[in-house]
């Protein structure tokens, strides 16, 4: 009985619109309009407002919405100050989960990278030769095979490739594990960059960061990176205005001109995301 409930539970759950990836500003509407139609049930009796209020909340507890078309309702009925106060940052979280303490001082991200062997000292500074044709090399071979890429994910994360799901999104790709929000990207290219990172850097003071800084300074890596680390083709940065569920943000990308794959997004901040770009 437990386990055929666990099950209709993870059938129901839709990780894409839940957990970390939540829309607070669409959730904020649906539980609004839960309790509206709540209200108006209980005006005929008070367990006719307590299920449909229960049964409401489930619903966007599991699924994130209640309603279909939620993000348009919010982009017209909410202002933009409501939104930018309630909404999500570029989808370019690489793995943002557990923590823990970090050896290097990832406050300086320049300075930790070049301490790392990623980035030369140099002004601009650029991926150091040693680091780029390793990293190239480990992105290459990952990205020849989605079961690879599954098998990374799993060692970064120590969990079993087989509970690691990496799935298309509306504008790059997720990674869930065992059904739980664990990493988004804005191209599957992106990942497979942030798992040749992770490998590279494996024998290095890198594991002794925590998973954000992590994420972080692999951002970074992609977003510093003058090639494409898969197919070889030059990146340019440029602005873009990309839209998040229910608003638009103004974002500052990285994209390859050859596989147009999106390299790394990040908020018009370019010395302090990408120094020398």
């Amino acid at each position: 009985m437990g386990r055929s409930l666990s099950a209709a539970v993870d059938a129901l759950r839709e990780p894409a619109y839940t957990g970390r990836n939540r829309c607070r500003p669409c959730t904020a509407l649906n539980l609004v309009l839960v309790a509206a139609a709540a209200g108006l049930a209980a005006l005929r009796t008070v367990a006719a407002g307590v299920l449909v209020a229960a049964v409401g909340v489930v619903a966007v507890w599991l699924r994130g919405y209640v309603v279909p078309g939620t993000p348009r309702l919010t982009r017209r009925y909410l202002p933009d100050s409501v939104l930018a106060a309630l909404g999500k940052r570029p989808r370019d979280r690489g793995f943002e989960s557990a923590a823990g303490a970090a050896a290097l001082d990832a406050t300086d991200p320049t300075a930790s990278l070049v301490e790392l062997g990623v980035l030369d000292d140099a002004d601009p500074p650029s991926l150091a030769p040693s680091f780029r044709s390793r990293w190239a090399a480990t992105a290459a071979s990952l990205s020849a095979s989605p079961a690879a890429v599954r098998r990374a994910v799993a060692d970064t994360l120590a969990a079993s490739a087989d509970s690691v799901a990496v799935s298309s999104r509306e504008r790059g790709v997720a990674v869930t594990v065992d059904g739980d929000w664990a990493g988004e990207w804005p191209s599957r290219t992106a990942l497979v960059a942030d798992l040749a990172t992770e490998r590279v850097l494996a024998a290095t003071a890198w594991t002794e960061l925590d998973r954000v800084q992590r994420a972080s300074l692999a951002a970074r890596v992609r977003a510093v990176a003058e090639r494409c680390p898969v197919c070889g083709g030059t990146t340019r940065v440029a602005e873009d205005t990309v839209k998040s569920c229910c608003r638009e943000a103004d974002i500052v990308a990285v994209t390859c001109l050859d596989c147009e794959a999106r390299l790394a997004e990040f908020e018009p901040s370019r010395d302090a995301f990408a120094p020398g770009r």
